[in-house]
This record gives structure tokens, C-alpha cells and sequence, in this order.
């Protein structure tokens, strides 16, 4: 008898966080429980983790580390500031690449949470984020978009994510907790089935609209 034990791996994970203003609303200190909880539950323990933080400013305040070598704390994703989110999402790419040399590497996820609509940013357009997307999806990167107060399915299919892959969460602390909990669930069901993309069920849907 011969057992397969297909084990979840996500070699590189990058993990976008908007602290624009409005996360206020999210209440800084549970959205760090709910991150640093769930970071472990997605990471396996030879992941290369980085996590960013973007309001009008972006901050990789976390490089290249290992889940039981992290904690975020309140400081580092303090709300303030408006939603430069276009920028947000060119800038961890870019890190990745340059940190991890990943042009030619297929397992690098890429998870974007924010509560509201590009507002800020300066230098990056929707076109330049389709582009990207579509190049680092064509190497094997994966994206997820977790949004609230918008249609996350039609915002980050919008920028060139499979609407599979995006789900809207309640704008409280609960329903982001939720979000992530269900986000880690998607990537170790999916990849148990060697699925290319990340999807989310209904169910996850539900639960994250309703937490």
C-alpha cells in the first residue's frame, strides 16, 4: 500500500496590507492578532515571507522571513493616509523580485487586503498593474484579492485577478479574520489538488460577507 501526502507549500508569500485611513474602522490591534494568527496557518515552515503596508506611503517592513521569526505589530500597519493601492501592488512585486530573484519561480502568492478604492497613487495606472499581473501569472504567481466596502470579485478582476480568487469581506475585525482564515483554506485545499489558481467557495464567500 502506498500512501501520497500532497502537504500545502507556498514557497514565497507576500502579504499586501492597506493602512490607509480607513482601517481605523478595522481596529488596528485585531487586524494584527488576526494577521499574525493566520500567517502561520498559511506558511509552511520553509516559506520566504515578506509583508508590506501601503497608505500614500509603502513600507516592506517584513523581508525574507520565516513564519516563527515574525510578528506584526500595531506601528507597522497604523492606519493614515489615503489608498494609493495601484502603487501598493507594483512595489511588493517588485521587492519580491529583486530579494528573491523569482522571474523564473512558480510558487510565489501574492495576498492584497484593503477596505476601499485606489484614491493616491502616483506612478502606477491600472494598465500598468494588468501588465504585471498577467506577466508574474504566466511565470505561476498567484494573486488573491480580499476587499471590503466594494465588490472585490469586480475590482480585482478589474486589474487582472481570476474573480476565483478575490473575495469581499464584512468591514469589521471579525469579517477580516474571517477573510483570512477562509484565504488559508483556499491555498491549502487548492494546492492539495495541484490547482493553478487559488478559488474560493461559496461558503468561504458567506462567511467572510457575514462574519
Amino acid at each position: 500500500i502506498f500512501f501520497i501526502f500532497i502537504t500545502k507549500m507556498v514557497k514565497n508569500l507576500g502579504i499586501l496590507v492597506d493602512s490607509s485611513g480607513s482601517m481605523m474602522d478595522m481596529e488596528p490591534k485585531e487586524t494584527v492578532q488576526s494577521l499574525n494568527k493566520n500567517i502561520k496557518k498559511i506558511a509552511d515552515d520553509e516559506t520566504n515571507i515578506f509583508v508590506a503596508k501601503f497608505s500614500e506611503d509603502y513600507n516592506l517592513f517584513i523581508k525574507n522571513k520565516r513564519k516563527n521569526e515574525i510578528i506584526i505589530l500595531e506601528n507597522d500597519i497604523y492606519p493614515d493616509g489615503l489608498t494609493a493601492l495601484y502603487d501598493g501592488i507594483f512595489n511588493i512585486c517588485n521587492d519580491i523580485d529583486e530579494i528573491c530573484q523569482t522571474e523564473s519561480n512558480n510558487d510565489t502568492t501574492i495576498i492584497i487586503l484593503t477596505d476601499g478604492d485606489e484614491n493616491s497613487s502616483q506612478y502606477t495606472k491600472i494598465t500598468d498593474i494588468r501588465t504585471l499581473i498577467k506577466t508574474k501569472k504566466e511565470l505561476g504567481w498567484n494573486f488573491i484579492f480580499l476587499g471590503a466596502n466594494q465588490d472585490a470579485i469586480t475590482t480585482g478582476n478589474e486589474m487582472g485577478i481570476n474573480r476565483n480568487s478575490c473575495c469581499t469581506y464584512n468591514a469589521t475585525s471579525g469579517g477580516l479574520d474571517s477573510a483570512l482564515s477562509c484565504t488559508s483554506n483556499a491555498i491549502e485545499r487548492n494546492y492539495g489538488y495541484g490547482a493553478q489558481e487559488i478559488e474560493f467557495s461559496q461558503d468561504e464567500r458567506n462567511q467572510s460577507i457575514n462574519a
